[in-house]
């Protein structure tokens, strides 16, 4: 029986080749889109769960009451302390960012930003797979440090890392441990492991055992049985009665479990990576709208034939053919049709998996030998199995003659309804994510024009390299010198015929800089305020203005000429209504403190200093007093960037010889601070062209079975005297109306939709009028594309060989 019903099953394939090819393609399509899409959630929802201890890890944080903020690193010396004085604490392991390191391979220099200095229980708490070498070398104190295969193949090709020598800054270490690539979904994802005593001794880091120095991530393997609310409080006491800084502090610690770091929202600032549970939930929707609309098109597809399979069907019964069998037969047919369509899914998730890992940052891996894999494409043919083939293996096996002459299915609802209810669905999905894609496009072209002031790809940053003895310190002549050094190092820029402008600032970015502080200002003239007033402070030189393309609304810049601008400000429009300044604004003056006294001499336009996600803050502009800024941002002539490059770097030879040079441009900054929404963007684009494809396959499926089961009636109206066109028109209208239906149902939704993205935003546009009339025609423009072709060909075929059986 079941040898049968497979030999009509492949029978029924070769006899309806184009629509099998339309099934088979479409779900292909669907279900790698979905496989790729379930890799990465279960890669996202899995993160850190590979420690075997995963879930007795917990990482120490500190939450404060006073600002309701969360931070992720713990003083080194509450780690030490810790250990000896809480019985609940199995083992805990600290490990510091600390900066980054220059590694020096052979003649090769250059800075490792992917390094992390560990304790000796780092690798015991937390797993690492050894390949060579053994982690006892954190144990032993020696400058051994650990790499992972890929490191070591950076580091010294295909020689083996194992005993070989490099310098970490100044000091000489060898390498003592080589360990497999750690996995994507590790929250520690760092792959060049230094023992912390190196750290210790550098002039970069300066260890004081302070309580109040946040500079370590430590976790701690709880005992078993051990309620981490109850440690938790236990460790708060314990840092209040060791630190009189924690005294009257509103502040507690909290234990965060380590599997859910990557999707915790609570932390203020992370520097591990983070998750988004809302992305995951639309990914998921929208890979589960794609899946069921190639289903959509199955199913179509699968009550259109049973029309047609009248004849096939009766002889079947009148051979004695049971409902059973019948139900049986068309599953089987469906289940040859989807296992083909799985061989082409694992061909193009091979394919295609490379694409994704590049997009979204991510490296996933396929083996069919993996047993998450192979459950997840067993669940996705499940899933596809019954959704495309119960409703039609009942239709079929139920029909009869009587039913299908009053257009009837074997569930009572009409077979046409029902046909053109999953159209409508699918072009709904369609016009919706077109509607979608054009409005997210038009506010990113209004998030480009915020920063088109200058030229994002001619300006660059650096940022200097101060002296190791100044890093903790420095005496008063050490200081003067390396400030005049900083002074000469703009100069000597500025004489390059290749450099437009250079401003110096004691800050990070020229773009984004959203954090506001209590600066302590008051206002001469206005009575004090109660709450503390916040704003961003950029600390900066006299050619700020021109580089940054400011605009002053008020009063003036900053005069070399006038030795007092030292103290005065310039401040925002923000700013302005913020602390509530009256008219005239210019000429306020200000204490901050008592320790600095000034005057308001000028307002500028307000500028975006951050994402555009956030609203813009008040900002205070001051000149850098002590000259003290690291930060050099370089403006190119136009056209000469690679000449300014060249020589930024020739000038950073003569000053830092012993130093990499480091940049990076403005336009990587801005693409940074919106890639989770050009992720979306993507995803959102791919999905719309899926989305097309696959209802322009269902429209062309209905088509051929519309034209096929009309096929007497256009033979009919042809020797009547139709014209191709009426034909063509007759076959395509009622495509129009369910496109005009969906447009109707989806403009609403994606309404609805596209104004909670835009809410992410704390400036944005106007949804666009035209982006839902694009929608709109490019419904219709489908459905008459892919229904006008097959159209076409019924119009234009020969009426004699359509009405010689009647």
């Amino acid at each position: 029986m079941l040898k049968q019903n497979f030999k009509a099953a492949w029978r029924s394939i070769f006899r309806y080749k184009t629509y099998h090819f339309i099934n088979i393609g479409g779900l292909a399509i669907s279900m790698s889109v979905v496989m790729l899409i379930m890799f990465w959630i279960q890669s996202e929802l899995t993160f850190d769960a590979y420690h075997k201890d995963a879930a007795q890890l917990y990482l120490l944080s500190e939450f404060d009451e006073s600002e309701g903020e969360l931070a992720e690193s713990s003083p080194y010396a509450a780690y030490q302390t810790l250990k000896a004085e809480v019985p609940e604490i199995a083992l805990a392991a600290a490990a510091s960012r600390g900066y980054f390191p220059i590694i020096a391979v052979g003649s090769e220099r250059f800075y490792e930003h992917n390094a992390l200095y560990v304790d000796s229980n780092w690798t015991q708490l937390l797993d690492y797979t050894l390949q060579e070498g053994t982690f006892d070398i954190f144990k032993q104190h020696t400058n051994q440090i650990a790499i992972s295969r890929t490191k070591a193949r950076q580091y010294f090709g295909n020689r083996s890392a194992l005993g070989q020598s490099i310098h970490i800054d100044s000091t000489a270490v060898t390498v003592g441990a080589v360990f497999a690539d750690i996995p994507s979904n590790s929250s520690f994802r760092q792959d060049v492991l230094i023992p912390q005593h190196i750290l210790f001794r550098s002039s970069y880091f300066h260890q004081d055992g302070s309580w109040s120095d946040r500079s370590s991530w430590v976790v701690l393997k709880l005992a078993p049985g051990t309620n981490p609310a109850s440690a938790a409080k236990k460790i708060t006491a314990i840092y209040r009665a060791h630190h009189a800084y924690y005294e009257g502090k509103l502040a507690h610690q909290e234990l965060v479990p380590v599997s859910d770091l990557h999707l915790h929202k609570g932390f203020s600032y992370s520097d591990l990576p983070k998750g988004n549970t809302n992305t995951i939930r639309v990914f998921a929707l929208l890979g589960a709208l794609l899946l069921l609309t190639a289903c959509v098109n199955f199913v179509n597809l699968s009550v259109s034939r049973a029309s047609l399979r009248t004849k096939e069907v009766g002889i079947r019964k009148v051979a004695g053919a049971s409902k059973r069998q019948l139900f049986f037969l068309t599953m089987t047919e469906n289940m040859v049709a989807i296992a083909i369509s799985m061989v082409l899914t694992i061909t193009m998730v091979i394919l295609f998996l490379p694409l994704f890992n590049a997009q979204f940052e991510t490296h996933l891996s396929f083996s069919l030998f993996d047993i998450q894999t192979v459950v997840a494409m067993l669940l996705v043919f499940l899933v596809v199995l019954v959704l495309t083939s119960v409703y039609p293996a009942l239709l079929i096996s139920n029909i009869s003659p009587l039913q299908l002459f009053r257009g009837r299915g074997a569930l009572r609802i009409s077979n046409v309804t029902l046909r053109n209810s999953l159209l409508v669905g699918q072009l709904v999905l369609a016009i919706g994510m077109i509607i979608s894609v054009l409005v997210i496009q038009t506010q990113f072209r209004y998030v480009q024009q915020q920063a088109s002031g200058y030229q994002m790809d001619q300006v660059f940053r650096f940022v200097a390299a101060m002296p190791d003895n100044m890093l903790y310190g420095g005496q008063f002549e050490q200081v003067e010198a390396f400030r005049q050094n900083l002074h000469t190092l703009k100069s000597e820029l500025l004489s390059s015929s290749a450099i437009k402008g250079v401003t110096k600032v004691n800050g990070v970015s020229l773009i984004d800089n959203p954090t506001p502080m209590d600066l302590g200002y008051t206002w001469g003239g206005y009575p004090p305020v109660d709450q503390p007033q916040q704003a961003v402070q950029l600390s900066i030189d006299h050619d700020y203005l021109s580089l940054a393309n400011l605009h002053i609304q008020e009063g003036r810049w900053f005069d070399r000429a006038n030795p007092s601008d030292k103290n005065n400000i310039v401040i925002n429009e923000t700013a302005v209504k913020t602390f509530g300044l009256k008219e005239p604004v210019v000429g306020t003056t200000f204490d901050q403190q008592g320790f600095r006294q000034g005057t308001v001499i000028g307002v500028a336009k307000d500028f975006h200093h951050a994402s555009l996600h956030v609203p813009i803050q008040p900002v205070i502009l001051e000149l850098d007093q002590h000259g003290m800024g690291l930060v050099f941002l370089v403006e190119a002539q136009a056209g000469r960037v690679k000449d300014a490059l060249n020589a930024v770097g020739e000038v950073w030879k003569q000053y830092y010889p012993s130093k990499p040079f480091e940049y990076q441009f403005v336009d990587e900054e801005f693409d940074n601070l919106y890639k989770e929404d050009r992720k979306v963007f993507v995803v959102l684009l791919t999905f719309t062209s899926l989305s097309l494809l696959l209802s322009s396959l269902g429209i062309l499926s209905m088509a051929l079975f519309s034209a096929q089961l009309r096929v007497s009636e256009i033979g009919i109206r042809k020797v009547l005297g139709a014209t191709v066109a009426n034909i063509v028109a007759l076959l395509s209208l009622n495509f129009v109306k369910l496109a005009l239906v969906a447009f109707v149902i989806a403009s609403p939704i994606a309404l609805w939709a596209v104004k909670r993205w835009l809410e992410n935003f704390a400036y944005r546009v106007t949804i666009p009028w035209w982006a839902f009339m694009i929608a709109g025609l490019a419904g219709i423009v489908l459905v008459l594309l892919s229904a006008s072709w097959q159209a076409i060909r019924a119009a234009t075929a020969n009426p004699v060989k359509s009405l010689r059986d009647e």
